[in-house]
């Protein structure tokens, strides 16, 4: 049985009957859980609705999928290039140069990469490039090997860049991403490349190869 809300939407506006269909799904009334959002979705100012009626009827991704990543999320932190090796049990990391490093607001950076296996309770498994003074372009080409043991499985190997702000004499997070340890450990061949610095809560469970033009 239609409520008065709903039949106050089917009257007067007709694009509503498509969103109806939307929510109609197998095993759900229409006086259920979905119809409470489209009275939501009516109760919104007239220019609000349309903007609101996608992101309310977005299912939620199932746990393990992959979202893509927006480009707009990752632009201005700069890129990384490297390459990650699986010699047995053990990661040879080549971390070969970065470049456009904190985007056009900051003319220079004194920036390092620091990588790990996380989580981590050993300080001593995680290493660190020299840091190069005054460039957004820079070249490090520094070689790391990183041990596995049975328990790394299931990490990430986590790489940051940092920024070393001389007048502050502190760190600044410019950017990071991860790879899973045991996706490395299989892998047939290196993987290689220029790679996108995210965010931290992004960087930290993924990373974002920069696409090659053909």
């Amino acid at each position: 049985r239609r409520t008065p809300v709903l039949g106050r939407c089917w009257r007067e506006r007709p694009s509503c009957v498509g969103l109806m269909e939307q929510l109609a799904e197998p095993g759900l009334s229409r006086t259920g859980q979905r119809p409470c959002v489209l009275e939501h979705v009516l109760s919104l100012p007239k220019g609000q609705r349309a903007a609101a009626q996608p992101s309310l009827l977005r299912r939620r991704e199932p746990p393990g999928s992959r979202r893509k990543i927006s480009l707009a999320r990752v632009r201005g932190k700069g890129q990384l290039k490297l390459s990650i090796e699986a010699r047995g049990r053990v990661l040879a990391l080549h971390v070969m140069e970065a470049k456009g490093l904190m985007g056009k607001e900051y003319r220079s950076c004194d920036s390092y990469v620091k990588m790990s296996i996380v989580p981590d309770a050993d300080w001593k498994c995680r290493q660190k490039t020299k840091t190069v003074l005054d460039s957004k372009n820079p070249v490090f080409h520094e070689h790391f090997l990183f041990p596995v043991q049975e328990e790394d499985e299931q990490k990430r190997l986590l790489v940051t860049v940092w920024n070393w702000e001389r007048n502050s004499r502190k760190s600044e997070l410019i950017g990071c991403m991860s790879f899973g340890v045991k996706s490395l450990l299989t892998l047939d061949k290196e993987i290689s490349g220029w790679y996108y610095l995210l965010g931290e809560d992004l960087g930290r469970t993924k990373h974002l190869k920069v696409a090659t033009r053909r």
